[in-house]
C-alpha cells in the first residue's frame, strides 16, 4: 500500500511529531503500544486523496449524477455513512476540475473552517477541497478509521493552523499515524460500536417519522378547516434565558443540554440551575437567528448564542411549531429573527389549535424518549470508543457491557 501514488501534490509530510489523545498522531509518537496494537503511518494502509470545487460560473458543471460532498454534509452527518448530497456535479465538471470520483467506503475528514468532521461515502462521490480523503486498503477498516477520527476530533483541531480560519494542511495529513490492531480485531471493535450506532439510527428515524407525521397532520388540518392569516409577531411570547455561561462551563454530560443554532444542535451540557423548564405538556420553541433552525424542546434545557427561545401566545406551542416550520429560510449570514416576526402565517381557530396540540402531544413524548435513549447510547459509545481503540478494553468485555445495557 505504501507504494501507491497519492493525488494531493504539494509539500511532503512534516517531520514534526504531535501526539493526539490515544490513537492518532502527527508523526510516530513515543507512546507505548498495547499488546496487539501498532503505530502505523496512515498512508501505508490508506491512499490519501484531495477534492476540488468545479467552476461555479459553468452551469454545465453542476446538477449532474455525481454526488459532491460539501462542508455542510460533514457538519450535518458527523460519524455517518452518507448516500446522497445536497449538491451534485456532471461528468464535465468532474473532468474539468481537480476533484476526483472516489469509491464507496472512502473516509472524508473536513480540514478547513469547520475542522474535524468525518463522514464515509456510501456510494462513489467527489468532494470539495475542504476535505482530506482516505481510501483504505485491506489492512484498515474504513469504519475503524472513521471511529478513530471521531474520537480524536479535538486532536485533529490541534493539528490545524491559522488565526482567522483553522486549516489542517497536507503536510500534517500526510504524516498522520494511527494506532491499530490486526484487521479481525478492528472488525470486532467496529461491530461493538456499530451496534450502538445502529440503535441510534433507528431512534433517529423514529424521531424523523414523528416530525413528518406532525407536519403532515397540520397541513391536513389547515386544508380541512377555516383558517386565518396572522402576523407571526402576534403569536410569540419571547423567553429570556435564565443563565449565562462560558465555554469553560460546558460539559459532555450534565443535568441539562445547551441547544444551539448549529446543524448538530447541541453545544454541550450544564449542571445546576438556570434551565428553561419545558416538557411534552409545555414545550418551548427555539430559533437560530443566523441559521433559521427551528426546533421544539420538551425537556429542561437552555440555549447558546444567537438562539431565541419562545412559546406560543394565544396558541399552543406545538401548533405554532407546525405553523412556523419552513416559514423562514436562511438567506445569507445575517440575523433572521426580525424577518420571521414580520411574516404572516396561516393558523386554525383557537379550538382547533388546542385540539391539534392535545391529539398530537403523544408524538412529543415519543420524540423525547427516543432522544433521551440516544443520549445514553451515544454516551456509552463515547466511553467505550477510546478504551477499545487504546487497547484498554477488549471486544469481549465491551460485548458484556452492551449485553447488560440491552443492546
Amino acid at each position: 500500500m505504501s507504494e501507491r501514488k497519492t493525488n494531493t501534490g504539494g509539500r511532503e509530510a512534516t517531520l514534526s511529531v504531535i501526539p493526539g489523545k490515544f490513537a492518532l498522531s502527527v508523526g510516530k509518537p513515543r507512546l507505548p503500544e498495547p499488546a496487539g496494537f501498532t503505530w502505523t503511518k496512515l498512508t501505508d494502509v490508506a491512499r490519501i486523496e484531495s477534492g476540488h470545487t468545479p467552476s461555479r460560473t459553468k452551469e454545465e458543471y453542476w446538477n449532474g449524477p455525481i454526488p459532491w460532498i460539501g462542508i455542510r454534509e460533514a457538519t450535518g452527518n458527523h460519524g455517518k455513512t452518507i448516500y446522497e448530497t445536497s449538491q451534485s456535479i456532471t461528468e464535465l465538471g468532474l473532468n474539468n476540475s481537480s476533484t476526483r470520483l472516489l469509491p464507496a467506503e472512502t473516509v472524508c475528514l473536513s480540514r478547513t473552517a469547520s475542522v474535524g468532521y468525518v463522514v464515509k461515502m456510501g456510494v462513489p462521490m467527489a468532494t470539495s477541497q475542504d476535505f482530506v480523503n482516505w481510501v483504505c486498503g485491506p489492512q484498515l477498516s474504513s469504519s475503524y478509521l472513521m471511529y478513530i477520527l471521531m474520537a480524536e476530533q479535538d486532536s485533529v483541531r490541534r493539528f490545524s493552523h491559522g488565526t482567522t480560519h483553522q486549516t489542517m494542511y497536507y503536510p500534517e495529513a500526510k504524516a498522520l499515524n494511527v494506532l491499530i490492531p490486526p484487521r479481525p480485531e478492528q472488525d470486532g471493535i467496529v461491530e461493538v460500536l456499530g451496534a450502538l450506532d445502529d440503535k441510534i439510527a433507528v431512534n433517529t428515524k423514529m424521531v424523523q417519522s414523528a416530525e413528518e407525521l406532525l407536519q403532515c397532520s397540520y397541513r391536513g388540518l389547515i386544508n380541512a378547516v377555516p383558517s386565518t392569516r396572522v402576523l407571526v409577531e402576534s403569536l410569540i411570547h419571547r423567553i429570556t434565558p435564565k443563565r449565562k455561561f462560558s465555554k469553560e462551563e460546558l460539559l459532555t454530560q450534565g443535568d441539562f443540554p445547551v441547544f444551539d443554532q448549529s446543524e448538530v444542535g447541541l453545544l454541550g451540557y450544564l449542571n445546576g440551575e438556570g434551565f428553561l423548564d419545558s416538557s411534552a405538556e409545555r414545550p418551548i420553541l427555539y430559533f437560530g437567528d443566523h441559521t433559521c433552525k427551528l426546533r421544539l424542546a420538551s425537556e429542561r434545557f437552555t440555549v447558546g448564542p444567537n438562539t431565541v427561545p419562545f412559546t406560543g401566545s394565544g396558541i399552543p406551542s406545538l401548533t405554532l411549531y407546525c405553523a412556523l416550520n419552513g416559514l423562514q429560510n436562511h438567506e445569507e449570514y445575517k440575523r433572521h429573527w426580525q424577518l420571521l416576526l414580520k411574516k404572516e402565517v396561516e393558523i386554525p381557530d383557537s379550538v382547533q389549535a388546542t385540539d391539534f396540540a392535545s391529539r398530537y402531544r403523544h408524538l412529543l413524548k415519543v420524540i423525547q424518549s427516543a432522544n433521551r435513549e440516544n443520549t445514553l447510547l451515544a454516551a456509552t459509545r463515547d466511553v467505550l470508543l477510546p478504551q477499545l481503540m487504546s487497547g484498554k478494553l477488549r471486544v469481549k468485555d465491551a460485548e458484556n457491557v452492551l449485553e447488560r445495557a440491552g443492546v
